[in-house]
């Protein structure tokens, strides 16, 4: 078993370096001149974080709600800061940061909205928060409509903010506030690996957890606020990219197994190479750049067929 993982981790690391060399270069075997380097060197590293902290929080919620289709959008941060930045446009409000304020405090107030709504007795209830914050993504998202309806001259304004965005154009100020919030998400991902060992007990159900001594409560409720942080930093720099923290993990558990301590970084940097394939799609296939949730959606087609494929088998053997 160690033997698997090692080489799937391998692997993975060498998919990765491979793919963001050619990325760099432009699938050409010649460095660029340096401010197209430098341009698509952020490029990269925003695609990079992003896809990992969001691979990475979906990872995390999937086992914490015990949901293979859990994804760090089911909690309405992403919606949340749509309705941000959707605000700020209808009220004519002009912003020179990337990194948007708006769309953060958003993002903030919708996770302490749902952590209220979905805790009774000072235990957070999985159902409560997936059924509170599908609530919360039909709501936010029809209001967010509502906005373009009204004000439809800021569509184009916003579009690649509804769908997902990384390539971003910053100036020097902004570009310090952009990876300090990339760093910071970066970070706080990686802390939720302190907890490999409850979480891997969770995975045995909560009965379970609780009679090895872990206190599931206190581990959901951390882990519930620090993938709904990260994802709210990732939102508020590149918009809302969906399907990443929902397809790599199931893809990552079934190649290389579910004990934490590997999967999170597998899943991780899996994430992250698929937001540099993602990207790669939307600037070549296309006339024009595509927001990466539309690509990830038509890749989402084929693992939704695969896990109906597992469910169906799994219950025909049961």
């Amino acid at each position: 078993m160690r033997k698997k993982w090692l080489i799937g981790f391998l692997v993975l690391i060498f998919l990765l370096v491979f793919f963001a060399y050619f990325y760099l270069t432009g699938f050409q075997y010649k460095i660029p001149v340096k401010p197209i380097l430098q341009i698509r060197l952020l490029r990269l590293i925003v695609t990079f974080i992003a896809g990992y902290v969001l691979s990475v929080a979906g990872a995390f919620l999937q086992t914490i709600l015990q949901n293979p289709l859990a994804d760090p959008y089911i909690v309405g941060v992403s919606s949340g800061a749509l309705l941000g930045i959707a605000l700020t446009r209808l009220f004519g409000i002009n912003l020179s940061l990337a990194v948007s304020i708006p769309a953060f405090a958003m993002s903030v107030g919708t996770i302490f909205l749902i952590y209220y709504l979905s805790r009774i007795k000072g235990a957070l209830v999985k159902e409560l928060l997936i059924l509170g914050g599908l609530f919360l993504n039909f709501f936010f998202n029809g209001l967010v409509f509502l906005i373009l309806v009204l004000k439809r001259e800021v569509l184009s304004e916003i579009l690649y903010k509804l769908w997902g965005y990384t390539g971003i154009v910053a100036t020097q100020e902004e570009l310090i506030l952009i990876f300090l919030t990339l760093f910071l998400a970066f970070i706080l991902s990686n802390l939720t690996l302190l907890k490999y060992k409850e979480l891997d007990a969770i995975t045995l159900g909560d009965a379970e957890a609780l009679s090895l001594g872990v206190d599931v409560h206190k581990v959901r409720n951390f882990i519930f606020l620090i993938s709904s942080a990260t994802t709210a930093l990732i939102v508020s720099v590149t918009g809302a990219i969906g399907f990443v923290g929902l397809m790599v993990p199931n893809i990552v558990k079934m190649l290389i197994g579910g004990k934490h301590s590997v999967l999170i970084p597998a899943s991780g940097l899996g994430g992250a190479l698929l937001l540099l394939i993602a990207d790669s799609i939307s600037k070549s296939l296309f006339p024009v750049e595509m927001p990466l949730s539309i690509i990830l959606g038509i890749f989402s087609v084929p693992f939704f067929f695969w896990i109906l494929w597992r469910q169906r088998n799994e219950s025909d053997r049961s």
